[in-house]
């Protein structure tokens, strides 16, 4: 993952853009929907804590807030989302065994950099590296991506799923409203830092789609093509099978590795010509019973972010 710094395209705000989340009211998404607190339909943010340990966040808050960080378990961890680019990652906040607080407090190639309140450095929210400041080129431990999904997938694949609650003060609203709408519509004066150093102009800068990588591959699969494929494809990375498909509920794409050949759809279900089957992104084996499901490292992101991050991409 490329970690260049280009000053002349950073932006560093005197005082973070919001205030971070403090993971402090957390209650179970099943409980949520029982209560009518939230639909099916209802957008979240899962990521990574720990290996089968996931929480979520309702998206539009972490849009708004960008940054949430908590301890779970022992686990100092903190999550970062740029509603720019579309995309963010969950790291453990320590270095050298001192924990660092973070917020949303700058911008480089029109993707969010946190700043730590100890040092004021600034840090990379893809990659966890920082970038300028007391810890220039020391790494956060990355602890995984952040996935979008619904409420509907997210209880059927993490039935004990826990979700972080945000209150929006008043005087927050018209901020919560405009990041919101900032994921959908582009204003012009936005649009102006949109400008890479090193643009790759073989998509459209905005092209929403799936950036898929490994140690020496990366690939990307973008919406509209998917789409017109009966949204799936089936394809070869790093060596291996690999289905790419479109989530019916989530409308968000997602890969897995699988030995299957073909699949089709019957309704919300997408069969496998080896038998298992995907619903609501869980995925079954023929005896409908739950299966490991073996994805690669992804991210749902704009593609001027991925191909910046992972320059001379395949794209498919």
């Amino acid at each position: 993952m490329n970690t260049e710094f280009y000053e002349q395209y950073a932006y560093f705000a005197e005082e973070p853009f919001n205030r971070p989340l403090n993971a402090d009211h957390v209650v179970k998404l099943q409980q949520l929907l029982d209560n009518d607190a939230l639909d099916e339909t209802t957008e979240l943010f899962v990521f990574e804590i720990s290996d089968n340990h996931q929480y979520g966040i309702i998206a539009t808050h972490l849009v708004f807030h960008e940054v949430a960080q908590g301890i779970t378990d022992g686990q100092p961890w903190v999550v970062c989302f740029c509603p720019v680019c579309n995309s963010g990652s969950s790291f453990n906040p320590t270095i050298n065994t001192t924990p660092l607080t973070f917020a949303a407090q700058g911008l480089h190639h029109a993707m969010v950099l946190m700043a730590d309140d100890q040092t004021k450095s600034y840090w990379d929210h893809l990659s966890g590296k920082c970038l300028v400041g007391e810890h220039q080129g020391k790494q956060l431990e990355r602890l995984g991506s952040v996935t979008s999904t619904t409420a509907q997938n997210a209880v059927a694949k993490y039935p004990n799923l826990k979700i972080i609650l945000s209150q929006i003060q008043d005087d927050e609203q018209d901020g919560f409203n405009y990041m919101n709408n900032l994921r959908d519509n582009w204003d012009d004066d936005f649009k102006s830092l949109l400008i890479p150093s090193k643009e790759d102009d073989r998509l459209p800068r905005l092209t929403m789609g799936l950036g898929i990588w490994s140690d020496h591959n990366s690939k990307f699969y973008s919406y509209t093509k998917l789409n017109a494929n009966n949204n799936m494809v089936f394809d070869t990375f790093a060596d291996r099978n690999i289905l790419v498909y479109l989530d019916p509920h989530a409308n968000v794409p997602i890969a897995l590795f699988t030995d299957a050949q073909s699949a089709h759809w019957h309704g919300d279900l997408l069969h496998l010509s080896n038998g298992d089957y995907i619903r609501d992104s869980v995925l079954y084996d023929k005896l409908r019973q739950p299966k490991p499901i073996d994805l690669p490292l992804q991210l749902f992101v704009r593609w001027y972010a991925f191909a910046f991050k992972f320059p001379k991409t395949a794209i498919y």
